[in-house]
């Protein structure tokens, strides 16, 4: 295996080994169900695809209000 290794930037360099093409999923994990979706139903091949969960909330306003509803202040 170290063997190997040792030689994958030459084989990257002469295209026998190529890295997986990447597909970031629109609206962080929001996203995923949609992915998912896509993969059911074999509409994803040679790509890895990737939700960025810092990319989920659109706004801080809209991340806050997601907030005070999952726990609510005490009257």
């Amino acid at each position: 295996m170290r063997g190997l290794w040792a030689q994958m930037e030459l084989l990257v360099e002469e295209g026998d080994v190529k890295p997986l093409r990447v597909e970031v999923l629109p609206d962080g994990l929001k996203g995923i169900p949609e992915g998912l979706k896509r993969l059911e139903e074999d509409k994803v091949s040679g790509v890895k695809l990737v939700a960025h969960p810092q990319d989920t909330f659109a706004s801080i306003s809209e991340c806050v209000n997601l907030n005070a509803i999952a726990s609510p202040s005490e009257s």
